[in-house]
């Protein structure tokens, strides 16, 4: 057995861990070592509310990070994220209508870079798609599009926290067999907390995410 190239071997993954974990250093989305502890309330159709308690860590890989979600009795659920200069980017390919994808790619990113985060900025994160629905096949863009809309003052049951409101539209343009599929979703909205992250989200009718505690 070779000790040099196993050494040199486990040098090179420590140079990748750190140089990832450089490039992933965002205060308005750490991957620290911590736990986020959070309670999401969903409205259906009815107007009953149920109520979630769920938990979400980080774990460094080679391109950038995992974040993992712990929720009950459930299996810990794994979202790969890339990185580039602090800017984060979500290779989770998002469900269109119900439709099977089969071929996707991601430009732009998730969470802006911690330079720009300033009222007023704004960024999109783009998916181009291929896939099916029954016997149509098409392929378009899902465009995300980011916009900070103002630095106020939250309380959540974590604590008071002063938080830059995030604007989210969701917008889907698309053709299968020649007909176009082009579909604007509900905006939603989020609250992130320098060296916090995410502290409030409300999206739909009447469903809402808090951040209950840190540990860190």
């Amino acid at each position: 057995m070779d000790y040099f190239r196993l050494t040199s071997a486990a040098f090179a993954c420590i140079a990748v861990g750190y140089a990832a974990a450089q490039d992933c250093a965002n205060s308005f989305n750490p991957v620290q070592d911590w736990t986020w502890t959070y309670r999401t309330q969903n409205t259906d159709k009815k107007g009953q509310v149920q109520a979630t308690t769920w938990q979400r860590q980080t774990q460094s890989t080679a391109a950038g990070f995992d974040t993992i979600v712990l929720s009950g009795k459930q299996q810990p659920s794994k979202s790969p994220y890339r990185c580039t200069q602090g800017a984060h980017t979500s290779l989770t390919v998002p469900s269109v209508a119900g439709a099977q994808i089969t071929k996707a790619s991601v430009t732009g990113f998730s969470i802006a870079a911690p330079a720009n985060w300033r009222v007023g900025y704004e960024w999109n994160n783009v998916w181009n798609v291929e896939g099916r629905k029954g016997l149509l096949r098409g392929a378009g863009d899902f465009t995300l599009h980011y916009r900070i809309v103002d630095l106020e003052k939250v309380k959540v049951p974590a604590g008071e926290f002063e938080a830059f409101k995030v604007e989210l539209t969701m917008t889907l343009k698309m053709k299968a067999g020649g007909v176009p599929l082009n579909q604007a979703l509900p905006t939603s909205y989020a609250w992130y907390a320098k060296d916090v992250g995410l502290v409030k989200q409300i999206w739909g009718r009447g469903n809402l995410t808090e951040l209950m505690s840190l540990k860190k």
